[in-house]
């Protein structure tokens, strides 16, 4: 849009009439007033049938998202807008017959359908998501602060029965099948119910619906109902211990027996830098004692993790903070006082750890202890959404630097705010490693020690030619279309190389549906083979 956002101009790409590459970028301005249409100033209203007077329009407007797509299957170029105050977005719908002109008006879209509502900034996307060959539209909020942080994935599939052609199908589109408590996530594996497995606690900073309707910080409690080696999680509660109440927000737990009773004690860092602590009971139960534990504070957004770091036989305090995602140290002065962590026994400056990225004071570090081969690794992850592991030196508790492992551990990079949190959750005698991030959700690591021949050997070939396979990712079906020869062999493999499914196919035409309900979730490899040259797909599967 212009500067003032009323009419929205078209820009034509000359490259080709100018005889440069397809790569070239050479535009004019070509119609000041594309759509004949005007909209407000003030709001989204739209002036039909309006004529510019030939001025040349100026910069892009920032407060209005446009998608140009054939909305209703008619040949012409349809526009669907958003703006940054309306919570809804505008179907305009071109006339058509070579000429582009708006004749009319939706103010609710798809007013055929559940109409969209997000309260600020709505962004339209044509996605064929389902690679039938058939563009849907996604609507997500168009920034990434003080918007929607869960739901925020509007998915409308293409039906070519109804005007527009678009019907409404969920709200949280990529993500229905994760665990979703808003942003800042952090996860950690603890035995809640006393039972020998470890259960899931995640931890959100707040999850945000709606304008004036946020919700304080909490922690969704998962109960582990599998087994030691093949775990699966319940959700139990999404606001445990009724955390939510105490009106703070990005919640950090930790837990350790700090006072050598027997109990785990739990810390939770919060966004304001202060630490509050729970003290378990006999009955297994956690009792709320201060919002204000030792007199810490660090600033803002405390990472609080427990370890014994001078080796003299108790647990002490390393908490992450905001600022140069720096680390500062508490060792455990004595553990049979109800504050054995004081601010005089500080070092501030911990192992001269800064995990915040070049000319940023916002670092956020999240402190992680493991032990590798005699080892002691401190993983600090931050801002950056990569891991720096450090060498724990005992001589350089309280001054001087730790030796930097590696700058960015496993390889890993989540995005913004990385969290780590490290345990053999399986117990099959390798780390998993559990990651939060600024965009909420976890992602899960483990190790795999396998013979990759076989992937090699596949990923070497030369393919020709291209696989499809749709939808993808996919839950019990699977269609397979770009097979040309009537003799046919399909494999599905899995990462490790082992071959799950073997089948020789007769075709008749261009494609085959499989039946793939026997696949875990994961990530697998179809390979054609039998016909002029072999091809190669990945599939990704949902159940």
């Amino acid at each position: 849009f212009e500067v003032i956002g009323t009419t929205l101009p078209f820009y034509k790409n000359l490259s080709a009439e100018l005889g440069y590459a397809g790569d070239s970028m050479l535009f004019v301005q070509e119609d000041p007033c594309w759509g004949d249409f005007k909209e407000s100033e003030t709001d989204n209203a739209i002036q039909l049938a309006f004529s510019c007077d030939g001025k040349r329009a100026g910069p892009k407007h920032a407060g209005s998202t446009e998608l140009a797509f054939d909305g209703d299957g008619d040949g012409d170029l349809d526009l669907v807008l958003g703006d940054i105050s309306s919570r809804g977005l505008t179907y305009l719908e071109n006339i058509g017959g070579g000429v582009d002109s708006m004749i009319n008006v939706d103010y609710t879209f798809p007013s055929n359908s559940l109409s969209v509502d997000i309260p600020i900034f709505p962004a339209a996307y044509a996605i064929d998501v389902d690679m039938n060959g058939k563009e849907d539209l996604v609507v997500s909020p168009n920034g990434n602060s003080r918007y929607f942080n869960v739901n925020n994935a509007w998915l409308y599939r293409f039906d070519e029965s109804i005007t527009p052609n678009f019907g409404f199908d969920r709200q949280d589109f990529l993500t229905e099948t994760t665990l979703d408590l808003g942003s800042n996530s952090y996860g950690v594996f603890y035995d809640v119910d006393e039972d020998g497995l470890l259960d899931l606690l995640l931890s959100g900073s707040s999850i945000y619906r709606a304008i004036g309707d946020e919700s304080n910080g909490q922690i969704a409690y998962y109960r582990n109902t599998g087994n030691a080696t093949n775990p699966a999680f319940t959700l139990e509660s999404d606001d445990w211990l009724g955390l939510s109440l105490l009106g703070y927000f990005r919640y950090r737990p930790c837990f350790g027996d700090i006072d050598n009773d027997g109990l785990d004690d739990m810390l939770l860092g919060n966004s304001e830098g202060r630490l509050i602590h729970f003290e378990r009971n006999a009955a297994g139960s956690f009792v709320f004692d201060t919002t204000f534990y030792c007199g810490i504070d660090v600033g803002n957004a405390a990472h609080p993790t427990l370890y014994d770091v001078d080796e003299d036989g108790d647990l002490d305090l390393v908490i992450g903070k905001e600022y140069l995602g720096q680390v500062d140290f508490y060792p455990n002065l004595n553990p049979l006082d109800s504050s054995p962590f004081q601010s005089d026994s500080l070092n501030s400056n911990f192992g001269g750890i800064s995990v915040s990225e070049a000319g940023f004071l916002i670092g956020n570090a999240a402190p992680h202890f493991i032990e590798r081969n005699g080892e002691v690794l401190l993983l600090v992850g931050g801002s950056s959404g990569k891991t720096t592991a450090y060498m724990l030196d005992a001589d350089s508790l309280f001054s001087g630097s730790f030796t930097q492992d590696v700058n960015q551990w496993g390889g890993i990079d989540v995005g913004a705010e990385a969290a780590p949190f490290a345990h053999d959750i399986n117990n099959d005698g390798f780390m998993d490693i559990l990651y939060g991030n600024r965009r909420g959700g976890l992602s899960l690591y483990s190790t795999i020690i396998t013979d990759s021949s076989q992937i090699l050997s596949l990923l070497n070939n030369d393919y020709k030619g291209d696989l499809t396979l749709y939808p993808n990712p996919a839950y019990s079906q699977l269609v397979l279309s770009g097979i040309t020869s009537k003799d046919t062999e399909i494999r599905i493999l899995d990462l490790q190389g082992r071959i799950l499914y073997n089948l020789p196919v007769q075709l008749t035409s261009g494609g085959v549906t499989l039946d793939i309900s026997f696949l875990d979730r994961g990530t697998y490899l179809v390979v054609l083979s039998g016909g002029p040259s072999d091809k190669l797909a990945r599939l990704f599967t949902k159940n």
